[in-house]
């Protein structure tokens, strides 16, 4: 993969792996400063997966050999077991798969047997 040349020097101008935060993020696209402001930034996320950087988030930008790329946004564990996986909308609007193997969606807890539970029901 040439993104990650190993042969190349990078420098301490040009850092293999770096922190960028995000400046603006609109439906025309998003920006991130480090030493100077970055746009158009290719973004990868695992196949079949979409998202757009908020304003603040922290991204990990990895040098390329002609552009810089975003490889995540910096995310928090709390509240996680271990492997555990949960999807967060902006507005609250969430989906856990936990360790249980039960999937819960915005308090509605569906079992890996297939029944449905309500938030607050027993």
């Amino acid at each position: 993969m040439r993104l990650l040349s190993t042969s190349r020097s990078t420098g301490p101008d040009r850092p293999g792996a770096y922190i960028a935060q995000v400046s603006y993020s609109g439906s025309s696209g998003f920006g991130a400063i480090r030493d100077s402001e970055r746009r158009d930034i290719p973004l990868f996320a695992p196949r079949g997966m979409r998202y757009r950087p908020a304003e603040g988030d922290n991204l990990l930008m990895i040098a390329g050999e002609n552009r810089d790329v975003c490889a995540g946004v910096l995310s928090q564990t709390t509240g996680l077991l271990p492997g555990e996986l949960e999807i967060c909308g902006p507005n609250g609007a969430h989906i856990k798969f936990t360790q249980s193997g039960n999937i819960i969606i915005n308090g509605l807890t569906i079992t890996k047997k297939g029944e449905i539970i309500r938030e607050g029901d027993s």
